[in-house]
This record gives C-alpha cells, sequence and structure tokens, in this order.
C-alpha cells in the first residue's frame, strides 16, 4: 500500500507525468516502428502509411503536451526576460555612474600618459598610442 501512494503521488506531480509520458511515448514509437519496418529494406506502401501515422501521432501528442505547459512555459520566458532587463539596468546604472564620477573628478584629461602595468599610453579622443621608451614627458614618470 505505501508503494502505491508513493507512485500516485509522483505521478500528481505535472512534471514527473509529463517526463513519464514523453519516455512511454518514445519508446512506444521506437517499438512500432521496429515491428512495422521489420528487417525490410523497402516497405510497402501500406507499411509507408502506418509509420507516417506513427510519426504524426507522437508529434500531436507532443504538441498537446506543449499546450498543456504554454502557461508555465510563458511564466519562465517572462521571467528569463525580466533577468535579461535587470542586469542591463544594472550595466547601464554602472556606466553612467562611472562617467558622472570620471567628469567631476577630472582624474585625467586629453593628452595626459596613463601607465596600465608595462604599458604607457597618451590619453586621446581618437586613438591611443605606445609611447616611445625612454621617451619621458616632463621628465617624470607616467
Amino acid at each position: 500500500m505505501l508503494e502505491d501512494s508513493f507512485w500516485i503521488e509522483q505521478l500528481s506531480n505535472s512534471g514527473v507525468s509529463s517526463v513519464t509520458l514523453v519516455a512511454i511515448l518514445v519508446t512506444l514509437s521506437t517499438l512500432a516502428v521496429r515491428v512495422i519496418r521489420g528487417q525490410k529494406e523497402i516497405l510497402s506502401d501500406y507499411r509507408r502509411a502506418w509509420l507516417a501515422r506513427i510519426r504524426n501521432a507522437t508529434f500531436i501528442t507532443l504538441l498537446c503536451l506543449a499546450l498543456i505547459w504554454l502557461n508555465s512555459l510563458r511564466a519562465f520566458a517572462l521571467s528569463i526576460t525580466a533577468v535579461a532587463l535587470v542586469i542591463a539596468t544594472k550595466e547601464l546604472i554602472l556606466c553612467l555612474s562611472g562617467t558622472v564620477l570620471r567628469i567631476v573628478n577630472q582624474s585625467f584629461e586629453i593628452g595626459d600618459w596613463v601607465k596600465i602595468k608595462t604599458c604607457a599610453v597618451r590619453w586621446s579622443m581618437k586613438r591611443c598610442w605606445q609611447r616611445p621608451p625612454g621617451n619621458r614627458r616632463g621628465g617624470g614618470t607616467p
């Protein structure tokens, strides 16, 4: 009795019942195709018609299953979209706040030399180019 109630409880869950339905459907359609096809390479019209019916029935069953899950899939897609929108908004806020911070602090201007690790570059609106070694501007380190 305990085992029966366990399986009834598991099958009442829609996710488990959907996976079970798909597994049974795939197994039955595979067995049916093997029985109909047999060992013959060239099939008669009658056998090809049955193979088409099995393929169509499998497709229709999977389509019905997708229609059953349509509301859940729509909610999932909406939540994924909301997460993407939150991340994009966060990045936009970070970019804008970084720009405001750079402008307010005036940490560097056009023509300043910026050194990142071993590469020294000149800050330019158009491009950055590497400073030739030994050519120090103003006698100080960049």
